[in-house]
């Protein structure tokens, strides 16, 4: 099998499928699409886990209002606790720092970064490894967290 790199979805998509999807199952998507990809930044599998978990929380014949919003990012946020804490173990200190850095959108070089012990060699080679890894990625110069699920996960963990 060949692997095939799938990109963020558009709002326009996420907002068609969203809307779609609980139009055909008697529930009106409201707010949600929005928010979804607001959350997700259009990251194909976590929109679809997120509006699945908002799906989840609309009854039949209701229409998803903010509460839903907040009750299906609860429900997701419970469901990937465990999975990101993995995750976020399973890297090297000098990663887990970079991560906790770019999750927050601070430069992994400087004042923050030494806050969190980060040499700039470390942080270089932190930022060399997890770019092969795919979990960051880098556009115009900024670097992110690909997954925003465990970047919202390192931002509850790790407050500034």
């Amino acid at each position: 099998a060949d692997l095939v790199e799938v990109g963020p979805f558009t709002a326009a998509a996420v907002d068609e499928i969203i809307r779609n999807g609980f139009r055909v199952t008697e529930r009106r998507a409201g707010v949600l699409p929005g928010r979804i990809f607001d959350f997700t930044a259009g990251h194909p599998y976590r929109t679809m886990q997120l509006a699945d978990a908002a799906w989840r929380t609309v009854a039949v014949g209701e229409q998803a209002s903010p509460q839903h919003w907040t009750a299906a990012l609860q429900l997701l946020r419970h469901e990937t606790h465990l999975a990101c804490e993995a995750i976020f173990s399973g890297l090297r200190p000098a990663e887990q720092a970079t991560m906790r850095l770019l999750a927050h959108g601070d430069p992994v070089f400087g004042t923050m970064a030494d806050t969190l012990a980060l040499s700039s060699g470390s942080a270089q080679h932190a930022l060399e490894s997890l770019l092969a890894a795919g979990d960051l990625t880098e556009s115009d110069g900024h670097r992110r967290v690909v997954d925003p699920v465990l970047a919202d996960w390192i931002r509850r963990r790790f407050p500034r």
